[in-house]
């Protein structure tokens, strides 16, 4: 019996060393981290808005999510976090303890046949931190993906001016603005109401650093009054800008009627009317200038004919 109690005392470690190893194994299989990487993994990126390479908004901004590499047509529940750590980004257990939190809108999309999808997305309300970098958490049942890019939440100081203050209907309004980034477009418009259709409107998409200038054109029949001046971007809802009452329109001015010249009246051609002392008395003159030149022709020729007659021996 001794000699069988040492052989099995010398087995002792060996089972000791075992059951250590057997629970330090169960230990990282059961770490959240380890479940994670147990889930297929995905590929899921912020292809819009970009800036440098990073997506940049508000909340209310609208995103374009790209993914791939998941089952066909799963359906995958999106949520974001500021940890960019892809171990985070599982679903085993509550989400909430992992640090995701759910999308408040758009919060499930499904993937196509090829485990692929292209998806809009409004940016949550709720993560809204300025200057913080978001995460966005893609999970079915069998595949995680963590986007491989972040979006970054700007301050939203973008503004704008515009010059005149007061225009009569046929003028142009100029309506400048600055920092109005992610660029996108924007909407500009002029109205006498919060909620009254735009006497006028333009689109405008600001060049890198977010400024841009337009100018608006306020029709023939705009009525006059004070109006407000809107500047909205197209997919994103908190980047907007309005000045109430701001601008005046002023009464048109009417356009006078073209008054016709008179034609003048052409009067009858006045006849000529000779000078004073020339009726007639010219006329006696020269037949008196006549008369005499031919008397004295006469003469001088009585006179030739006397001296050849006469001459004669």
């Amino acid at each position: 019996m001794q000699i069988i109690d040492k052989r099995y005392r010398r087995l002792i470690p060996l089972f000791w060393c075992l059951g250590l190893g057997a629970l330090v194994l169960t230990f990282f299989i059961s770490s959240p981290g380890a479940q994670a990487q147990a889930l297929r993994k995905g590929h899921l990126e912020i292809t819009n808005p970009l800036v440098n390479g990073n997506a940049q908004g508000h909340a209310g901004t609208t995103i374009t999510l790209k993914g791939n590499n998941f089952n066909s047509n799963d359906t995958i529940n999106l949520y974001y976090t500021t940890n960019g750590d892809s171990g985070q980004c599982t679903n085993n257990g509550n989400p909430g303890d992992h640090g995701l939190q759910p999308f408040t809108n758009n919060t499930t999309i499904n993937a196509q046949d090829d485990g692929t999808f292209t998806q809009d997305v409004t940016w949550p309300d709720a993560a809204n931190t300025p200057n913080t970098q978001y995460y966005v958490c893609a999970l079915s049942d069998n595949v995680h993906a963590l986007s491989t890019n972040s979006f970054t939440i700007l301050q939203s100081d973008a503004a704008f001016v515009f010059t005149p203050n007061t225009v009569a209907p046929g003028s142009q309004v100029t309506v400048t603005g600055t920092k109005w980034l992610p660029p996108q477009t924007l909407t500009v418009s002029i109205s006498n109401g919060d909620n009254a259709t735009p006497v006028v409107s333009q689109t405008v998409t600001p060049g890198a650093d977010g400024n841009f200038s337009v100018q608006l054109t306020i029709p023939d029949t705009a009525q006059p009054g004070t109006y407000n001046i809107l500047v909205v971007a197209t997919g994103d809802a908190a980047l907007k800008a309005t000045k109430q009452n701001a601008l005046t329109i002023t009464q048109a001015t009417p356009t006078p009627a073209a008054t016709t010249a008179p034609t003048p009246t052409v009067g009858p051609t006045p006849t000529p009317t000779p000078a004073p002392g020339n009726t007639g008395g010219g006329n006696a003159l020269s037949m008196l200038i006549y008369a005499m030149g031919g008397i004295g022709v006469m003469l001088v020729i009585i006179g030739v004919v006397m001296f050849a007659t006469y001459s004669r021996p």
